[in-house]
C-alpha cells in the first residue's frame, strides 16, 4: 500500500526537525570546576589523564558546540601554582585546547609555568576565537580566510597551533567554540578564599575579552 503524498511531507518534516534539533546549539550546562586532591581525580571525570594537577574534559554537541565542561584543581598545591591552574584551565576550556612551547609566559605555555595574567598575544587568541564568523567545525583553511589582512602571521600562527583542536581523537583539527549566551560556573570541593578572589580576576578578564559568552559564577547551593 501507497503512503499518501500528505503523510510522506509529514515523515519529512518530521526527521528534517529532528535533525536540526540534533545540531543545534542548546542552552548551556556549564563549567564545574572542581577543587580536590589529585587521587580523587577520576571520581568526578574517569577521562582525567594522571600527572595533570590541572585538568579540563569538555563535551559538544554534533555541530562543534561546547556543551559542558569539567574543570579539576588540586587543592594540595600552593595558592600561586592554584591560581595559575584556574586561570589556564579556565581559559582553555573555552575552546583554546592545546599546549604550545611558543611562548614561555603565554597561559598555553606547554611547559612548567606560574603564570597569573595574560600575554597580550592570549588576549588576543580568545577574541579571534569568539569572533561571530568564526564557527565550530572550521578548519586551517576557513579560519585563514577570515583573519587575512586583519592579523599578524604571528597570531594567526599562534591560532592555529592553540584553537584547532587536536585533542579528543578528532581526524582533522577544528574549532570548537562555546554558543553565544551565558555560561554558568559551578564550584565544588573546597576552595579558598584566595580561590574565590583569584577566580574572580579570571572571570572579569575573559568577560572583558569575548564577543558572546558571558562567564557567570553562580552563588555555593
Amino acid at each position: 500500500m501507497k503512503t499518501p503524498a500528505r503523510y510522506k511531507n509529514l515523515l519529512i518534516l518530521v526527521i528534517l526537525l529532528i535533525g536540526l534539533a540534533a545540531c543545534a546549539p542548546r542552552s548551556n550546562d556549564g563549567i564545574d570546576i572542581y577543587f580536590l586532591p589529585e587521587s580523587k581525580f577520576t571520581e568526578i571525570e574517569p577521562n582525567y589523564q594522571p600527572g595533570n594537577l590541572g585538568f579540563f574534559w569538555l563535551t559538544w554537541n554534533r555541530s562543534g558546540w561546547i556543551q559542558h565542561a569539567n574543570i579539576l584543581i588540586s587543592s594540595t598545591v600552593p595558592q600561586k601554582m592554584r591560581n595559575h591552574l584556574l586561570r589556564e584551565e579556565l581559559t582553555q576550556s573555552l575552546g583554546l585546547m592545546n599546549d604550545s612551547p611558543r611562548f614561555p609566559h603565554s597561559i598555553f605555555y606547554g611547559g612548567q609555568s606560574n603564570d597569573t595574567t595574560y600575554l597580550p598575544i592570549d588576549r588576543q587568541l580568545l577574541a579571534m576565537l569568539y569572533q561571530d564568523d568564526i564557527r565550530p567545525k572550521m578548519t586551517l583553511s576557513d579560519t585563514a580566510a577570515i583573519f587575512d589582512g586583519k592579523f599578524s602571521e604571528e597570531e594567526k600562527r599562534y591560532f592555529s597551533e592553540v584553537a584547532l583542536v587536536t585533542e579528543y581523537g578528532q581526524s582533522r583539527p577544528e574549532i570548537r567554540k562555546w554558543h553565544s549566551t551565558e555560561i554558568p560556573i559551578r564550584l565544588h570541593g573546597s576552595p579558598t578564599d584566595a580561590d574565590l578572589t583569584e577566580l574572580g580576576k579570571i572571570i572579569a578578564d575573559i568577560n572583558d575579552i569575548l564577543n558572546g559568552p558571558t562567564l557567570n559564577l553562580l552563588p555555593a547551593p
